[in-house]
């Protein structure tokens, strides 16, 4: 935040800059004289296209300064995800500049009647443009293959995203006034949804698997095709979860998969969930749910898996934290962690439990 006011300082200092060159503090009607005798009277000094084209540039730069603004604001969020910057992109700032010099260089060359330099710069300028717009198309690929274009529905979560962070921030001042933790969750009088994946769920599903980077153990991605199969397959277990508390409702907010129903031992899958119910709990609400369901099936450890990316770090003991043990850790860095069925308990947090589909 203390970038985006230093900016926006800035751009008012060079707004207040260039009116103060405008003389607006003249009186032009107190003065005598021929008209045009006073600076700022008469006739403009510059030509009318230079005046338009001054406009212009400071229409649009001011256009691009609100973007980036935006930008900076955007970045302060908690569900922030970096954009990949294609190797490209610097090859065709380089590009775009060799236009650009091509371009002045054939203005040059018409202002002293030089044919032979007229068509170089023309050509030169033509030829990087065409190459510059490859490159884009290149980037756009790279950035399509990174996962970034894979939402092509938005989902109900995605239109009322606007409304979740409104609620977010008036549940940060609830905790700020709460002070004590317990005190807060019980004051937020959350009701959680369990349910297995079903048909109308399936889209949103499939993109939290995809979109969630931060709270995702594993960063498995599945299609809606793979959703589809595993909610059909027999040995599969599956939860979407949904969470509803006084300011609103968050939506579908946790994700889990775990493999080898009807084993003795369980395999999570996948377990993600957003960073925007971060601090409530919810993990411990849903172990408790697994505990449920695998002691209901005679399973006797659920064990899970802890594959380190470059952005999930914050989860990285994540199993410790709910009382799992350390069955192995790889070169990699990767950890198996196990849980006995028999005997654990998980004490609930202050939820309302509501099934859907579900013993």
């Amino acid at each position: 935040m203390g970038t985006i006011i230093l900016f926006v300082a800035m751009l008012a200092i060079v707004v207040v800059w260039w009116l103060s060159t405008q003389r607006l503090a003249a009186k032009p009607w107190l003065e005598e004289g021929p008209i045009g005798e006073f600076p700022g009277t008469g006739a403009l000094p510059l030509p009318a296209a230079k005046v338009g084209l001054g406009v212009f540039a400071a229409v649009v730069g001011a256009l691009f300064a609100l973007i980036f603004t935006a930008y900076l604001m955007r970045m302060q969020l908690a569900d922030w995800r970096p954009l990949l910057k294609p190797t490209v992109l610097w090859v065709n700032t380089g590009v775009l500049i060799l236009s650009s010099a091509g371009l002045q260089w054939a203005r040059d060359a018409s202002e002293r009647g030089d044919m032979d330099g007229i068509r170089a710069g023309l050509l030169t300028g033509g030829v990087a443009a065409i190459a510059f717009l490859v490159g884009q198309v290149l980037a756009w690929q790279q950035l399509v293959a990174a996962g970034y274009f894979e939402a092509i529905v938005f989902s109900d979560e995605d239109l009322k995203r606007a409304d979740f962070y409104q609620d977010n921030a008036k549940r940060v001042e609830l905790q700020k006034a709460a002070g004590d933790l317990d005190a807060y969750l019980k004051t937020l009088n959350m009701e959680i949804t369990f349910q297995p994946f079903d048909e109308t769920g399936r889209a949103r599903i499939s993109q939290l698997i995809n979109k969630s980077n931060q709270f995702n153990l594993t960063t498995r991605r599945y299609s809606e095709a793979d959703v589809a199969a595993l909610t059909d397959d027999p040995t599969c277990f599956t939860l979407q979860v949904r969470l509803i508390d006084h300011f609103g409702d968050n939506g579908m907010i946790s994700v889990v998969v775990c493999r080898g129903v009807g084993g003795e031992s369980w395999d999570v899958d996948t377990w993600l969930m957003s960073c925007r119910v971060l601090g409530r709990k919810v993990e411990q609400m849903v172990l408790h749910e697994l505990l449920r369901h695998a002691s209901a099936a005679h399973a006797r450890e659920i064990v899970g898996t802890f594959i380190p990316t470059d952005r999930n770090g914050m989860v990285s003991e994540h199993y410790a934290k709910l009382g799992f043990e350390l069955a192995r850790r790889g070169e990699d860095g990767t950890t198996s962690w196990r849980l006995t069925v028999p005997g654990t308990v998980v004490t609930p947090p202050p939820m309302r439990i509501t099934r859907i589909g579900l013993p």
